[in-house]
Parts: structure tokens; sequence; C-alpha cells
């Protein structure tokens, strides 16, 4: 068997060239452009660990934190396995997304908050699977002791407490809560925490900040402190809860409750009257529905809409039933901008070699011609928009140091007219063309957003609203009128800004309002409600605003700014540098259970801190041949191709063609030594990613422990040959998909000893996905065959998927086609004492048709059967697939006993 799973892609280029800043807290590991950068996120952890008050930061372990600049998706970690973090660094557009704070600052303070969580409780219970497991233990330990919604509400509380930014001043951040609580009221802790196929709720970012942040108001900063060390003492079945209750004394339930009564209190109080009529424009749906983006074109209404079953699409309007346009491709956000005929979006994609390197690309369309046209290529742009004529659109654009600048581009061949840097600014958002000589758009600067305009003819800027802590998001232009989002009425809401420079509330939303688009005398814009984001169409009150400064939040500041004076910042800290090599921090990281239908096995994974260097071990049982396996092997995927070493060893059972036509199992014990070379490559492009491997593989083979009858003891080593490829076409899934739509993979490998004894192998396997009937439900065909001749001296590993619940035959030949029909049967969204919670049962209705051929015999089997899934949460905390099978093998003809089987860990 060739295994691809040790062969993945390197993150980056070998030409970059690696550098280290750092202390005894922290290293950061940067590309040398982004010194700078290093050095503010060196500085503003150094400052975090003086003035974080709480007893959490203690005892500090330090880590590593890889800067990644050529990404575009915003997002930043912590690992356990390998101790390390990274920062994402290119910003979102949305500033919803995290609050008007410059990104970096964000991604050092909620990060290095969970570097504090996971320093402190690694103690008592949690450092015994630490000693015994290292690292992979640690993340097990603290997975058990500490529940993810206190790890980010916790961090988003950091962000709050000590900046005046921070996604607690963010009114968006609860507007699906405020909702939920205004239709349906609190749901319970059992759904909140654990989520729902069928319903929209907040994540447990939300759920944390408000528990965190009731329980600190209520017991003082250093709560946690007590909570976590008794936390990781505590037995395995919810640690933390009762810890919770131990330290406060509250019942969890209670705690639970009153943090979101308080929570709902503080929205009563920012709520003003509602004397506004607002009329609904989408159908209502049982099934989420968000709508986004809209605009006019011929009168007729459309949107960007997704649902929990239905991938983006851009769409009609229609109280019946929409009508599609467009599937916009895979982006690292939603986005849409319109302008008389013409429509633009971004289009994510990646570097098929290299996973970290990624782009943001312009897609203008047509109106006219409903015709989509790609403008831009292995580019980095966001938020384009299109002037009236489609001949120009203007974007933001990251360069390779992610300095920011406007881009005037040619719409008919993405040559660059003109590229405008605003060094200074931290971010650019949402640039729209007033006329043919302005644009404006949403500037960020020392953490503050302004609304400004340019003069593109004569390089003019002209600051219309001065710098606020306020969002100022999705803006639209309608004549010489400015609309968009903000947060600066405490709840978001709709704002114009007239020819006169005058600022206008136009809404009185109860939860949030976005993406407006102004038509004669409505707007229209997207609001949040309980079941999804409805079009909402209102004639603006029209009352004069004044924009704030500063930010309101639920949670008063209680600490100091870590932003003060950041202009400065850099200035502060002085971190050691160095070199850094591309295969530094080589380490032992995770233990994984797979739970395969033919080979099971227990692995584990090792890594360098830049993932360029990966090593497995690997522990089966080979269902088919009886016999356990260990496999090891170590891969540079720096390298073009990509090399590997390989080896593995143990009992081995292959049947054997006696002279008198009888079969007979050979038993013997085998040793690989080998050298692999591959080019794993993946490619995403509009709706569907692409992976194919390649793999061409040389082994020495040592055979012993063998009855000197068989063949293989006159000799027993030999080189082998295998030489075989994989390949994975798949469109990208909605929520409630189980699996892909549409899809095809294939895979074909191939070995051959170099010996005089007979050798031989072929596996060849094939599938193609299809929709059902419903929305949610999934067609499979799938088939497969095995040659390798029963009278060979030597047999490979049989890997071969048997009929299900059949005998497995000794064969030549081996076909096999299976039809397989999935789809969700229901989504309870039922708890049990907190010990499991049902999500969803799904059902995958299949039949097998086998052939089995030993030289000019053949012996058709055939299997009906079921197999039950089920998408559980045990303990609030850890999602578990697993199920059972019910098949009926009929076998050359013979009805056998319906067999029943155990599935664990579902592979779909």
């Amino acid at each position: 068997m060739l295994s691809f799973q040790l062969y993945g892609q390197s993150g980056h280029s070998n030409k970059i060239d690696w550098k280290t800043l750092g202390n005894n807290d922290v290293r950061i590991i940067y590309p040398e452009m982004f010194k700078q950068d290093a050095q503010r996120v060196l500085a503003f952890i150094d400052r975090a660990n003086q003035r974080f008050s709480d007893s959490l930061n203690f005892n500090i372990r330090p880590i590593n934190i890889v800067l990644r600049g050529q990404t575009v998706i915003p997002n930043g970690y912590v690992g356990l396995g390998p101790w390390r973090s990274e920062f994402f660094m290119t910003p979102p557009q949305d500033q919803n997304f995290t609050g008007t704070g410059n990104w970096m600052d964000v991604l050092s303070i909620h990060e290095y908050r969970h570097v504090q969580q996971a320093n402190y409780s690694n103690r008592s219970l949690v450092k015994v699977f630490h000693y015994l497991f290292g690292q992979g233990g640690w993340a097990i330990g603290k997975t058990i002791a500490v529940p993810n919604w206190f790890s980010e509400g916790d961090a988003v509380m950091a962000e709050t407490k000590f900046t005046l930014n921070g996604r607690g001043r963010n009114p968006q951040f609860f507007a699906l809560q405020r909702a939920i609580l205004e239709e349906k009221g609190l749901p319970k802790f059992s759904l909140a925490r654990n989520g729902s196929f069928k319903r929209v709720l907040p994540d447990h970012y939300l759920l944390g900040y408000t528990m965190c942040n009731y329980l600190e108001s209520a017991f003082g900063t250093n709560v946690w402190a007590r909570v976590l060390a008794k936390s990781a003492s505590m037995p395995l079945f919810h640690p933390f809860k009762k810890s919770i209750e131990n330290t406060t004394g509250l019942n969890f339930t209670d705690l639970y409750t009153s943090s979101f009564e308080t929570l709902n209190h503080s929205f009563d109080e920012k709520m003003l009257p509602n004397q506004q009529q607002f009329t609904r424009l989408t159908k209502e749906s049982k099934n989420p529905t968000f709508y986004e983006f809209p605009f006019y074109y011929n009168d007729d209404l459309y949107a960007l809409k997704t649902s929990y079953n239905q991938i983006p699409q851009i769409v009609k309007i229609n109280l019946e039933k929409d009508s599609v346009l467009a599937h916009p491709g895979i982006t690292q956000e939603a986005f849409l901008s319109a302008n008389e005929n013409f429509i633009c979006w971004t289009q994510f994609s990646r570097n098929p070699r290299f996973i970290y390197q990624e782009y943001s690309d312009i897609v203008l369309m047509d109106l006219k011609t409903s015709k989509e046209k790609i403008i831009t290529h292995k580019g980095k742009y966001f938020s384009p928009h299109a002037n009236r004529d489609g001949s120009k659109i203007v974007a933001v654009y990251r360069d390779s140091i992610l300095k920011i600048s406007l881009r005037i581009i040619n719409a008919q061949n993405g040559a660059v007219l003109n590229d405008i840097l605003f060094e200074k600014l931290e971010n650019i958002s949402f640039p729209r063309w007033l006329d043919e000589e302005h644009v404006v758009f949403a500037a960020q600067e020392k953490s503050m957003i302004s609304l400004v305009k340019y003069n593109v003819r004569t390089n003019k800027l002209m600051i219309l609203i001065g710098p606020s802590r306020h969002t100022i998001n999705q803006i639209n232009v309608y004549g010489d009128e400015i609309i968009f989002s903000s947060s600066a009425s405490g709840i978001d809401n709709i704002f114009l800004l007239n020819s006169k420079n005058q600022i206008f509330i136009c809404s009185n939303s109860k939860t949030g309002m976005y993406t407006p688009v102004k038509h004669n005398d409505t707007i229209v814009s997207s609001e949040i409600h309980a079941n999804g984001s409805p079009l909402i169409s209102f004639t603006p009150i029209l009352e004069t605003f004044e924009i704030k400064k500063d930010a309101e939040t639920i949670l008063p500041k209680t600490g100091p700014d870590l932003q003060d004076d950041s202009s400065d910042i850099t200035i502060s800290t002085r971190g050691q540098e160095g070199n850094f090599s591309r295969t530094g921090g080589f380490q032992l990281h995770s233990y994984v259970l797979n739970p395969d239908n033919v080979t099971p096995s227990v692995q584990l994974f090792y890594e360098n801190l830049l993932g360029n260097i990966i090593g497995e071990t690997t522990l089966l049982y080979n269902i088919n041949e009886q016999k356990p396996l260990w496999q090891a092997g170590i891969s540079l995927s720096s390298t073009y191709p990509v090399f590997g070493v390989n080896t593995s060893a143990g009992k081995r059972r292959s049947p054997l063609l006696k002279s008198d036509g009888k079969l007979e199992n050979a038993e013997f014990r085998e040793v690989n030594l080998g050298t692999d070379i591959t080019v794993p490559l993946r490619y995403i492009r509009g709706n569907y990613s692409t992976t194919f491997n390649p793999l061409l593989r040389l082994q020495y083979k040592y055979i012993s422990q063998v009855s000197t009858i068989f063949p293989l003891a006159s000799d027993p080593t030999f080189f082998n040959l295998g030489i075989g490829f994989t390949l994975r076409n798949l469109k990208r899934t909605a929520y409630q998909n189980i699996r892909t739509k549409w899809g095809q993979e294939l895979s074909i490998n191939v070995q051959k000893g170099v010996t005089k004894l007979s050798t031989g192998w072929l596996n060849a396997r094939g599938a193609l996905y299809f929709p059902g009937i419903g929305k949610n439900h999934s067609i499979k065909i799938d088939v497969q065959y095995k040659q390798e001749d029963i009278t060979n001296d030597y047999k490979y590993a049989d890997n071969f998927q048997y009929h299900r619940g059949g005998t497995r035959f000794a064969a030549s030949k081996a076909r096999r086609a299976s039809f397989e029909y999935m789809l969700p049967i229901i989504y309870p969204d039922f708890g049990w004492f907190d010990l499991i919670y049902f999500k969803r049962v799904s059902a995958n209705f299949f039949a097998d048709i086998a052939q089995y051929s030993v030289e000019d015999r053949k012996q058709k089997a055939y299997s009906l059967g079921t197999e039950i899934y089920f998408d559980n949460v045990h303990y609030n905390e850890y999602p578990i697939n697993y199920g059972f099978r019910i098949s009926h093998p009929i076998d050359n003809f013979v009805n056998q006993p319906i067999v029943f089987e155990a599935l664990f860990g579902a592979l779909f």
C-alpha cells in the first residue's frame, strides 16, 4: 500500500529568509521583510506581561510565534502540539470581525492570553497527561479541564479590558444574541454550548465572554486563577463546571441564566424608542438563511444569499422563490459590490505547492450578459468596486510586505492604472466610486476609523468623518450621498452622509443592520434575526447625529490601555535577534486514532515549527490479513519535489495456491526500508478544491520467519518499485451538507518487485459524487479493482474494501462497485444530563456488488444494508462521530446471516 498521508504541501517557499526576535518569554519567527511587525508584536506582548494584573500571568513557558505574511485569511492560533503560535497577518476588511483595533495588536493580546491560560492550567492532572504523553497529552488534559468557551471568552475579555477596541466594544458581536433573546428567549445551556444544525446560535466566543464578564464583575479578576487551579486537579467529568461551583458557590445553571439576564438588561439600556416601520423583502424560511450586500438592477432587487443547506449564491429576490444569477467562488470574506450594470467580488486561491501563499483576485460580472471574468491573477485585492461604465475598478491592495494601497485597475485586462500607497494607514476598507474622479473609503490609523474622500486625479485627500473607535462598514453610494453601517449609536445602524457633510442616522434597529443600499426614497439592508439575516426595507428617519470618538461597551475598561502611545511601541522593547533554520524545532506533537475500515491505526505525528518537516509513526492492524504492523516515515516538504524515507516491520499473512489447487495461508515477517518522491499539489478555483499527489517509491524488502515450503525462503530480500497517484476534485459544502454534491476521486497504485520471484500488484479506486433528491442528500458511486495473481511468490498487503459484511475472498482479481445514498434523518438538539448531546443522525443506504476471480473460477457477492451515523457531543465538549452498520451479504447467490458492525469515527 502506498500511503500519501505523510506527504503534505510545504507552507512556504524556500526563498524566504527566516529571522528570530525574542526574549525570555517569547520568540518571534518571521520573514526578514516583516522585522518591524515582529518588533511590534514582541513589544506588545512584553507590555501585556507587565500590565496583566491577574495571576494567570505566572510561570509562563516560552513560546515561538510564527508570522505568516503571505496569507489573505485573517486568523491566529496557539497550538499545544507543537507548542507554538501562528499569526496570519493580513487584516480583515470587515471591522466587525474583531473591532477597530490594529489587527496585529488584537492578535497579540488575544493569542497571548491563550498562552497564559494554557500555562496556568498545566498543573495537577493536566500535568500528569503532559508528563505521560508530551505536548499531545498536555493538549488532551487542557481540553478536559478547560472548555473552549472560557478560553475564547476570556481572550475576548482581554481584548476589551486592555484596549479601547476589542469585540466587547463591538455591537455586532452581540447582535445575534440580541435577536435570539428578543424572539425566542434564552436557549438552554446545552443548546447554546453545543450548537445546532437547524438553529442559528452565537458561537462560544460570545457565550464565554458573557459568562466571564459576569463572574469577573461579581468575584474580581483573580477568580479565574482559582477556578483553573481547581479544574486542573478535579476528576475528568465536567471539572471546570464543578470548579466554578466550588469556587463561587454559584449553581452553574444559575450562572448561565444570570449572565445573560445581565446582558439583556444592558441591551435594554441602549435601545431607543422604535417607531420605525420595516418591511421584510425576503421569504421566511425554516432553514437559517442569510442575505447580504443587496443591489438593484433594472429595479429588481438582488443579493448574496447563503443558507445552512446551500453554498453562497447571487440571487434575484422573489417572495415566492429566489432565482439564481451566479455562484461566487470561495472567498476569504463574504463580499459583493454593484454599480449600474456591473458587480464585483473576490475569489480565493492559493499556490498549488505552498499552502501559506494565498491570493485574493477580482471577479467582474456584466449583468447585461451574465458573463463573469477574473480580472486579476495571483494578487491580494479586497473590496473591489467597478465604476459606472465598467471600464475601471478600484480595490484595496496588499503587496508582498503587506503595505496597503488603493489600486485603479483596467477592467478589461487587469492592468494597474494607478497605485496610491498609504504608508501611515493600518487598513483601508470598502472603497467606492463617488464619481469618476473621487473614491470614498474607510481609513484606519492608530486603531481609529475615518471616512475619507480621495481625488484620483489630484491626489488630494479629504476627511469626511473624523477618526473614532466606531466601525464604518459596508459603504455604499447613492448619487452624492454616502450610506454605511456603523456602531456609533451603540447598536449597528444605517447612517447617511450628504453632500453638505451632514451625518444622519437612518434606522433604529433592535439587533443590527448591515450592507445597505439606497433606492429612490427607501433603504434596503440586511438585519440580524434569530433565524438568519433577511433583507429589510424602510424609509430613513434622517435624524442628525454626532459620531463620538470612543466606543461604548457593556464592560467598562478595567485595565490599562495596552495601545497607549502605540505609535512608539516598538521602541519600548529590545529583543535578541538571530537567524532561524527552516528545519528548526522538530518535535512529536499529536497522537491520533484512525478508525479506517481496513487498517485501523494509532498514529504519532511529528513536525517542526515551520511545518516543512513531517514525521509519522503508525501502529496499524490489517483486518484483511489479521496481523499488526508498524510503520515510520519522515518527509522534507520544503524541497521540490518532496523527498521522504520510510520503514515498516511486522507480521504478514497472504494466501498461497499450492500444487494441489488448495489455498494455504503463508505467514512471515517483513521489514521494509524505502525512499519516496512526490509532488503534492492543491488547487482552489471557484467552488472546487482539487488535490493531486503523485508518488514514486523504492523499497528494500527483507522477508524472514517463513516456512521453507514457500518460494520466499529461497530469495528473502529484494527491491520493490511502487508508483501511483491520488486525484480529488470536490465542490465545497454548506453547513448541513454531509458530503459534497459534486466531486470525483481517483487513485491508482502499482507495485512490482525487482526479483526472480513472481510479484506484482495493482489497486485502482474511483468515486463520483452527485446531488440527491434533497438539498442535504448525496449520492456516491464507488468502484475498486485489485489485481495480484494468487500464484505469486510474494503478496502485498491487502487493503481492498470487500463487500460489506461478507466473506473476504482470496482472489487474483477483485472488483467491487458500490452505490450509496446518504441523507440526514433528524436533528435532535437533545442532551442527556450533560453526558451526551445529539446534534444529527444520518443514514447511508448502500448496495455493493463484487466479483472475485481465481484463475478460471469466478465468484459473485452482493451486500445490501444501512449505516447509521451519529454526530454527538459528549460532556458538552468533545464532538465524536460513530455509528453502526447493518448489512445483508449474499455470497455466490447464497444468503448469509445479517451482520451488525460498530463504526467509530465516521468517515464520510
